[in-house]
């Protein structure tokens, strides 16, 4: 009997770490995400679209799925002034188990009260000058074979509250209403398709 209940307090001992590490675990993922992905977006998008990202909140909720962006700004590229783009609230919805597979789920995507600005100098727009360093001649060699990218398929997307600033002069200029977009079943027919199709 004594080797039973040292057994039995081992048992209990081994199970009580393991549900401790599962919470740590559970409460690292859930705080340390959201942060990581806001210094993640505020540290590198700078460098990738050569102008100022900011956003001011992470939130992820990793086994619920849920993930919230508040006030993310795109400042002006070099020689403008107004932002490109300004949006209060992002809120995606997705199937954590569809993670692990070859298409990802998503049941929702929100983006509400986006302020999207079309600034003019000259000839040229802001939109054309962010653009300008990632639009490569074409190359002569073939592309290297690449493992296929991961799908998305998305239940329901909604942009809504939209306006558009159309800038001439510092910066400033009309600001018109969007129509709001509403999409439902993107790439449901076809098992998905890429993000850059989506």
């Amino acid at each position: 009997s004594r080797r039973i209940d040292f057994h039995m307090k081992k048992s209990r001992k081994i199970a009580i770490g393991i549900v401790a590490s599962l919470l740590v675990l559970f409460l690292f993922l859930e705080f340390w995400l959201g942060a990581a992905v806001k210094a993640l977006i505020n540290n590198t998008a700078p460098l990738v679209l050569k102008t100022d990202v900011h956003v001011e909140r992470v939130t992820a909720r990793v086994f619920s799925g849920v993930f919230h962006i508040r006030n993310l700004r795109i400042g002006p590229p070099e020689t403008f002034e107004a932002n490109m783009f300004e949006m209060p609230e992002l809120t995606v919805r997705l199937r954590p188990s569809s993670l692990f597979s070859n298409t990802i789920v998503i049941d929702e995507v929100t983006v509400r009260d986006p302020i999207l600005t079309y600034e003019l100098k000259g000839l040229n727009s802001n939109f054309s000058a962010l653009l300008a360093p990632f639009e490569k001649e074409p190359s002569d060699k073939e592309p290297a074979e690449k493992s296929p990218a991961k799908k998305v398929a998305i239940g329901h997307f909604l942009f809504t509250g939209a306006k558009c600033r159309l800038a001439i002069a510092n910066g400033k200029g009309a600001v018109v209403p969007l129509p709001a977009i509403e999409l439902s079943d993107i790439g449901k027919k076809n098992g998905g398709v890429t993000a850059i199709e989506a």
